[in-house]
């Protein structure tokens, strides 16, 4: 069903907030610092090499401590491994089995896939400044339709609605294309509104079957330790 003709969840303004008892709550994590953090750092799209650097593992465990605290009933992440391996410390913590959502992997951006975007954003490539301006990917050369990364997005958000049920919290470890398109289907905001999470941020959805997600929180960075949390752009 397309996003925007799904009906909104219903909301007390004047109660505490947290999930409603028919809605699953869907924190969206995104993956630990990866690559040399000497070196400009930009997308780099569907490049499933990347890996997480130091910084990247010790903000993995961070993630681990806050939500080891409180309630995790499932565990999610992407077939690229920065996103497992971010998962990595939550799920060992909880003694919790991570399933791989390959409809959440992030955006593909076709010839400019891995470090070729980052070189073309620092060079302000005029492909690169028409994307921002019309707010596409696909404005890029072989790069995955609008259209297409919208549905995927949305099947496997459902799929995580499907598989931990009403009234529990799941941790999907994700991508900064994904988040900002997740959250762009829960305000029906502009496509890239939503796109600087920060490594290991927190991204809160309301989400429940046949409604448009509800968004919660964005980017919150409180549980990263001073030095952890960086502004960078989404990989």
């Amino acid at each position: 069903m397309n996003v925007r003709e799904r009906t909104r969840i219903e909301w007390d303004f004047q109660t505490p907030i947290s999930a409603p008892d028919h809605a699953t709550e869907i924190l969206l994590i995104r993956h630990g610092s990866t690559g040399d953090r000497s070196q400009p750092q930009a997308a780099s799209g569907t490049s499933a090499e990347a890996q997480l650097n130091e910084l990247g593992r010790h903000q993995a465990q961070e993630v681990a401590d806050a939500l080891g605290k409180g309630r995790i009933d499932t565990i999610f992440a992407t077939p690229f491994q920065r996103t497992t391996d971010t998962a990595a410390p939550l799920a060992e913590l909880l003694d919790l089995r991570i399933e791989v959502i390959p409809e959440l992997r992030e955006i593909h951006l076709g010839e400019w896939t891995g470090g070729e975007f980052g070189r073309r954003l620092r060079a302000r490539d005029p492909l690169v400044l028409e994307m921002f301006h019309k707010q596409r990917w696909d404005v890029l050369p072989g790069a995955e339709k609008a259209a297409d990364f919208t549905a995927r997005v949305s099947a496997g958000l459902d799929h995580v609605v499907e598989a931990t049920g009403p009234g529990k919290r799941a941790a999907v470890f994700a991508h900064g294309g994904v988040i900002a398109e997740a959250c762009r289907q829960a305000t029906s905001s502009e496509p890239f509104s939503f796109l600087l999470a920060e490594n290991c941020s927190f991204t809160s959805l309301f989400a429940a079957e046949e409604k448009q997600p509800l968004l919660h929180r964005f980017n919150v960075t409180s549980h990263l330790s001073r030095g952890s949390s960086q502004t960078l752009q989404p990989d």
